[in-house]
């Protein structure tokens, strides 16, 4: 379907009158998730190491991946943009403890064409606006159990067929602390810590309008406990249990501070489930009678792992996740809202060395 230019202008003033909410560019970092894992689970993830997505949390997370690592996930719809979808991509790889490196694109898209036109209503050029940025990640395990990451990233906004740049940095740590380890039964702990846009980065469009790009701090840590005797199935861990929590606090804004937990159980490295729970304080700028102020939700999702690298020996681990949730109704109003759904495929191929 097309639309104007006419439509284009209503949506670009609306996002340019709620500057607090970061317009356009709160799309990569208040909605949508680039894992289905932490969106099952309440969006907390801050804490946890091995797993690609992380970057996005917490680039230290990224130094304990196995060998290669490709990751993708999809979500739509947004909204009332039933064409509009978010795709995240990763490709990562541990050289050695000291140093693994990913390239990763967040990428946001409203799915429908508009157009500009003159007086007589003559298409001029027409364009599809999206938001994205590509994160090129280096982190490091300097010593044991202690991992450290940084991510150099490029926002581009595409807005009445021009495409703006910016760059900003993150940084984040992660310390994890091996506690009441034996033949059976493993426990361990993370704390982490990460800063996103910690140099207070903006982007420019509409001429010469700037618009601030969030600056977030998130603090979690977590609980992990595996079984390992192997009941049913030879070389597979019988039970794992996650528990997380994490706080998200914007500093160039005095919204969008968040209370985010949630917990997985796995079965024999094959199912997972998940739920989780999260508590955000959002602007509903002065307009209480309509506008919410807190969002609680709850999240839910579940997990397929192929661990053929055990199984097989093969070496390649294949992981599926899946979540199907509520969209987030900023009114007081009931929600007619469609739910949206999110889903991920993650491939390890795992060198010998890390088996």
């Amino acid at each position: 379907m097309k639309k104007s230019i006419l439509t284009y202008f209503i949506f670009a003033s609306i996002a340019l009158s709620v500057q607090a909410q970061y317009g356009l560019t709160s799309d990569l970092f208040f909605n949508r998730q680039p894992s289905t894992r932490s969106e099952a689970m309440g969006k907390a993830y801050a804490s946890i190491d091995g797993d690609l997505s992380t970057q996005y949390y917490n680039p230290a997370g990224i130094s304990t991946i196995k060998g290669f690592e490709f990751q993708s996930s999809f979500a739509t719809p947004r909204y009332t943009d039933k064409k509009g979808k978010y795709l995240f991509f990763s490709l990562g790889y541990n050289i050695n403890q000291y140093l693994t490196i990913a390239l990763s694109q967040n990428h946001f898209t409203k799915g429908e064409k508009f157009y500009l036109t003159d007086d007589n209503g003559d298409i001029l050029a027409d364009f599809t606006p999206f938001t994205s940025n590509t994160s090129l990640s280096l982190a490091s395990q300097p010593i044991k159990n202690l991992f450290i990451g940084c991510n150099l990233n490029i926002m581009q906004l595409n807005v009445l067929d021009e495409i703006n740049k910016a760059p900003y940095f993150d940084i984040g740590v992660i310390k994890k602390l091996l506690v009441f380890q034996n033949s059976s039964s493993n426990h361990s702990c993370n704390f982490g810590a990460s800063i996103v846009n910690f140099t207070s980065a903006r982007i420019k469009y509409f001429q010469d309008y700037k618009q601030k790009i969030p600056t977030l701090v998130r603090i979690g840590t977590s609980y992990r406990l595996n079984i390992n005797k192997n009941i049913l199935i030879e070389n597979l861990e019988t039970f794992e249990f996650l528990y997380q929590i994490d706080y998200q606090n914007q500093l160039n804004f005095d919204y969008n501070s968040a209370i985010r937990t949630g917990a997985e159980f796995s079965f024999l490295e094959i199912l997972a489930l998940r739920v989780g729970y999260y508590y955000e304080k959002v602007d509903d700028y002065g307009f209480s009678d309509f506008n919410k102020s807190i969002f609680t939700t709850l999240t839910y999702g579940i997990g397929i792992q192929l661990p053929l690298y055990k199984l097989r020996k093969l070496p390649f681990n294949i992981k599926l996740n899946y979540t199907n949730l509520p969209q987030e109704n900023y009114t007081t109003r009931p929600s007619e809202y469609k739910n949206f759904t999110s889903f991920s495929l993650q491939i390890n191929w795992i060198l010998s060395s890390d088996k």
